[in-house]
């Protein structure tokens, strides 16, 4: 954006003059707390907002400016240049650029899927957009306040789908299947148990292993996620379900074993050792849960590689194997 008559209306020879009297410079949009910068090819100079006491500065490669332009924000509509020191009109012929563009922010916003969580600090990062944090987030703010946009807990956001009856809130459905599409993750618990069809019992609170959280874990309304620190594929996905069930086997409330063993004789199927391997190096089940897991295989007749995590001088407690399978 370059201060010149296409742009402010007036000649650089004139803006100059208005530069060294502290004339106001028509033209320029901006709000008080916007940071303009100042680029420039004449060494050192500085453009800070009326009342900041600390302006930025940025170092150029061509010396000889040595001079430093305030920046006071008359009105919407006028900025005006305080100084420049002795430097030349060369030093403002680059241009201000604007760092905070509201308008640009706002439309990547609002292109955002509707009922999508929106990871603010992410969007912004890989964004690529030529404006700071603080301005990105003063804009997300004020979408908020005034309803385009909804928060659901700290950093997470979404667009709400609107209906002719009003706005229509994230669901948990669409939170878990944030976190799970595309092997992102996987549902733990009882909504993991009820799915698998091992239980009636269905909690009013979902849990979630998901790659994408970057925290240990976070609450979002009735849904727990938790960080899963390994890459998901179909087969982990499975060994990963398989040692929560039995993690977990003693305290599910009205499970079949009948349900257990069919399901369990499935998994066993498509057992793979490395997968097995891959989640122990990267979650911590308990000693009795392996060995419940290689018992369980080793009456079903499927080679494994899981004695190398247990003793052979300790004694196990787990359910009765045979009884599941025999007697379901």
């Amino acid at each position: 954006m370059c201060l010149s008559g296409c742009i402010l209306g007036i000649s650089a020879e004139t803006a100059g003059r208005q530069v060294g009297s502290g004339a106001a410079l028509p033209g320029l949009k901006s709000t008080a707390h916007r940071k303009m910068l100042l680029r420039t090819g004449w060494g050192e100079c500085t453009l800070r907002p009326a009342g900041q006491q600390n302006p930025l500065r940025r170092r150029h490669a061509d010396a000889g400016c040595g001079g430093s332009a305030g920046v006071s924000v008359e009105s919407e509509n006028c900025l005006t240049l305080l100084s420049c020191g002795n430097a030349p009109l060369n030093c403002l012929e680059e241009g201000l650029i604007m760092s905070d563009n509201a308008e640009t922010v706002r439309s990547l916003l609002l292109s955002q899927p509707e009922n999508r969580i929106i990871e603010a600090a992410v969007l912004f990062r890989e964004s690529g957009l030529a404006v700071s944090r603080s301005g990105f987030f003063m804009t997300l703010g004020r979408m908020t306040r005034s309803g385009e946009l909804a928060r659901l807990t700290r950093g997470l956001y979404y667009r709400p789908r609107v209906s002719r009856f009003g706005r229509i809130p994230i669901s948990e459905h669409e939170i878990v299947d944030y976190y799970t599409a595309g092997n992102k993750g996987l549902l733990a618990g009882y909504r993991l148990y009820a799915g698998l069809c091992l239980t009636t019992q269905i909690s009013k609170n979902a849990e979630v292993l998901s790659g994408l959280l970057r925290e240990r874990q976070k609450r979002i309304g009735n849904v727990s996620v938790y960080r899963l620190d390994l890459t998901l594929t179909p087969d982990v996905k499975n060994a990963i379900e398989a040692f929560e069930v039995l993690q977990n086997f003693s305290t599910i409330e009205d499970i079949s074993w009948g349900a257990f063993a069919g399901y369990f004789a499935g998994f066993a199927e498509g057992y793979d050792d490395a997968a097995a391997d891959y989640v122990l190096l990267h979650r911590k089940y308990s000693k009795s849960t392996i060995a419940f897991m290689k018992a369980c295989l080793d009456f079903l007749g499927i080679p494994n590689g899981l004695g190398k995590y247990l003793s052979g001088l300790s004694e196990y407690k787990i359910p009765d194997v045979r009884e599941i399978f025999e007697n379901p």
